[in-house]
C-alpha cells in the first residue's frame, strides 16, 4: 500500500532552511516510468532575500525517497516557499 501511495506523488517546490542559507528545489521527472517515479532535488545557496544564489548539486531522487526527505526536513523547520523562481531557477 505505501509504495501505491508514493507512487502516484512527487513533492514539489521550493524549501527554504530555517537559517535562510539554502534552498532545495524538489522537481517531478515528466519522463520517468509512472511505476517507479523519479524526480529531481536540486540545491542553491540562498541571497539575503531568500532567493536562489549559485547552484550547488543537483540529485535523481525516486519519488518515496523525495515524500520522506519533504517530510523529514518541513519537520527539522524548513518551509515551503510559494513564491516560484522560474522553471529551473
Amino acid at each position: 500500500m505505501r509504495d501505491t501511495i508514493f507512487g502516484k506523488m512527487y513533492p514539489e517546490g521550493w524549501l527554504i532552511h530555517p537559517e535562510g542559507k539554502l534552498l532545495l528545489l524538489f522537481q517531478k521527472d515528466t519522463g520517468s516510468l509512472e511505476r517507479m517515479p523519479t524526480g529531481y532535488m536540486d540545491k542553491w545557496s540562498a541571497s539575503p532575500s531568500g532567493t536562489p544564489q549559485s547552484f550547488i548539486d543537483r540529485r535523481s531522487v525516486p519519488a518515496a525517497e523525495a515524500v520522506s526527505i519533504w517530510i523529514q526536513l518541513t519537520e527539522d523547520g524548513w518551509r515551503k516557499i510559494d513564491k516560484q523562481f522560474g522553471e529551473a531557477a
